[in-house]
């Protein structure tokens, strides 16, 4: 994070401490800022991705609901044109990617968001072609700066244990995570880090996009008000997935994502495996392809 210091004059320093919230989303000095020290470009080197030497990396991967969503995507985008996307919870860009598949073989490009300075550390050495930032995306119209909990395996001698499973757990400080595993948390030490926010409409406005094509949130809890606070009348979202650890469906999110032009894919698997697979209604050539699986 940038830190005020004495070659900022005074008005520099305002607005940095403006940016820790609140400040309008769209805000020139803020988009600038973003654009100067809060992105990094797509890579042109060779990707980087995991050789498969590690057992338990290779087996878990590709697992848990990876699966689900990624037969979604196949079915939607395997002979489209390329697309833009947003994974927010990005973790090192391969461990259960939603997006690697999208980039690597239809040809898609995208922002990668990812707070776990370790995490993305690993994700920018990942070689992906897409932009990337070590921020959070805000749960609110404006930037904010926030507190990043980091968890850390104790043992990592435990080859049962994968590490990735709880860096991938890592969350705002003060949102309630509901994880499946009783003993989840008895298993990590945890850090605390300062990290910067900004909204998703921040970010696509610096790129210049106005349609995202896939968006994915997994961020330990503050998905819905990312949902809720977007400016849906400047910003088109093709389909979207969210992680929601439920054992009942969110009745109350469904609604407010049908009000918003969405159905909800395969409503009675969606709650077993906790993610929320969303489709605009008016993408007619998708919901086609999905007709077994929606109910409009």
């Amino acid at each position: 994070m940038i830190s005020t210091n004495d070659k900022h004059d005074e008005g520099d320093t305002y607005f940095l401490y403006r940016i820790r919230g609140p400040l309008p989303s769209d805000d020139d000095r803020l988009l600038n800022l973003v654009r100067r020290e809060y992105l990094y470009p797509p890579s042109n080197l060779a990707y980087n991705l995991s050789k498969w030497d590690d057992p338990t990396y290779k087996k878990f991967s590709k697992e848990d609901t990876w699966r689900y969503i990624h037969f979604y995507l196949v079915k939607l985008f395997s002979d489209s044109k390329p697309g833009f996307f947003v994974e927010a919870g990005a973790l090192d860009g391969e461990y259960l990617s939603n997006t690697l598949w999208l980039e690597q073989y239809v040809g898609w490009t995208g922002l990668l968001v990812e707070p776990d300075k370790e995490s993305f550390r690993h994700l920018q050495n990942k070689h992906r072609k897409s932009w990337t930032s070590n921020t959070c995306l805000s749960n609110q119209p404006y930037p904010k700066e926030t507190v990043h909990v980091s968890l850390h395996l104790k043992d990592n001698k435990d080859i049962m244990r994968v590490p990735w499973n709880f860096y991938a757990n890592a969350h705002e400080y003060g949102v309630t995570v509901k994880i499946p595993k009783p003993d989840f948390f008895s298993l990590t030490d945890e850090s605390y880090t300062k990290v910067q926010c900004f909204p998703l409409s921040t970010f696509l406005m610096v790129l210049n996009v106005s349609v995202v094509d896939f968006l994915s949130l997994d961020i330990q809890g503050g998905e819905k008000e990312i949902l809720r606070n977007i400016p849906w009348d400047k910003i088109r979202i093709r389909t979207i997935v969210v992680e929601c650890i439920e054992k009942n469906i969110d009745e109350s999110f469904v609604s407010f994502m049908e009000s918003k032009g969405y159905v909800l894919v395969n409503r009675d698997l969606a709650v077993k495996v906790y993610d929320y697979f969303y489709v605009r209604k008016d993408e007619e050539t998708l919901i086609r392809k999905l007709q077994n699986f929606v109910v409009v």
